[in-house]
């Protein structure tokens, strides 16, 4: 006698219900083998945007992150983000390709006329095409696009906050770049040393800038609310050995009736970081 009995007058016959409950050790294993078999790539997480050149007017394609299944899975101090699969940062940048125009996606859109007549003077009468990359960015792709951004930015005469994000951005890219490399490449390798140094050089300009934003700007700040800035700014001073200016910034945060506990918390966490070094100096 079996479970299905009387479904053969949908013409459903010989079915087996041995197998009702899957042993599930064997469920596991099977599980994991399609798992294996469905490997994620980077370039199963994009997909083609259309965008409008706010410069030349062209209409063009380019591929960003799909945000619904890039799966975030931790960050770096200075608020770097990680993605399985996918390094998100090297896909934040719009560039046209016809007549050099580049901004984060963050600040892509229309732009005042004067800004427009500053960028075709300086850059699209002289910009000269480049061959398109694949589907799949390399580091190297990521950070001309990230250079072209940051002269942009520079020609339109952008906000410190603009030009200070695409640097602590810029110092993301290199950053992946050293951990493209491998363990095989020894810390004191020149080619490491170089990304390192070009790595340090662009957080430098970015904790410059964040600072002038935070006394001249409003919040948000490059999309950061002050509590937000703060920390990361606590953190670039902490990395430039500027201890005293990032305890006097965690301390305000920790004050702070706007800061969340998770903030606080690292907040915490980062004073005693700091006590730690001061320590150690004396």
């Amino acid at each position: 006698m079996s479970l299905f009995d009387g479904l053969e007058i949908f013409g459903l016959s010989g079915i087996k219900g041995e197998n009702l409950f899957e042993d599930p050790v064997e469920k596991r294993k099977k599980e994991k083998t399609v798992q294996e078999v469905k490997q994620i790539h980077e370039e199963d997480l994009l997909f083609e945007k259309n965008f409008e050149c706010p410069v030349c007017d062209k209409k063009f394609k380019q591929w960003v992150v799909r945000g619904n299944k890039a799966r975030l899975v931790g960050s770096d101090k200075d608020l770097r983000p990680h993605h399985e699969h996918i390094d998100s940062t090297k896909y934040d940048v719009v560039f046209c390709n016809r007549c050099g125009y580049a901004a984060l996606m963050r600040y892509y859109g229309p732009l005042a006329k004067p800004h427009r007549d500053l960028l075709k003077e300086n850059i699209y009468s002289k910009f000269k095409p480049m061959a398109e990359p694949g589907m799949k960015l390399s580091y190297e792709d990521a950070l001309i696009r990230y250079k072209m951004a940051l002269y942009n930015a520079m020609c339109r005469q952008a906000k410190s906050s603009e030009k200070a994000y695409i640097c602590l951005k810029t110092g993301w890219i290199y950053r992946g770049m050293q951990e493209q490399l491998g363990e095989d490449v020894p810390a004191d390798a020149p080619e490491r040393k170089e990304l390192l140094e070009k790595e340090e050089e662009s957080l430098k300009n970015a904790l410059e800038g964040l600072l002038i934003a935070r006394e001249t700007e409003t919040p948000p700040i490059a999309g950061m609310n002050l509590t937000t800035l703060d920390y990361l700014l606590a953190v670039l001073c902490v990395r430039f050995g500027r201890l005293e200016d990032a305890m006097k910034l965690l301390q305000e945060l920790i004050r702070s009736t706007s800061a969340s506990n998770a903030q606080k918390e690292k907040a915490r966490d980062l004073v005693l970081e700091i006590r730690q070094k001061m320590k150690e100096k004396e």
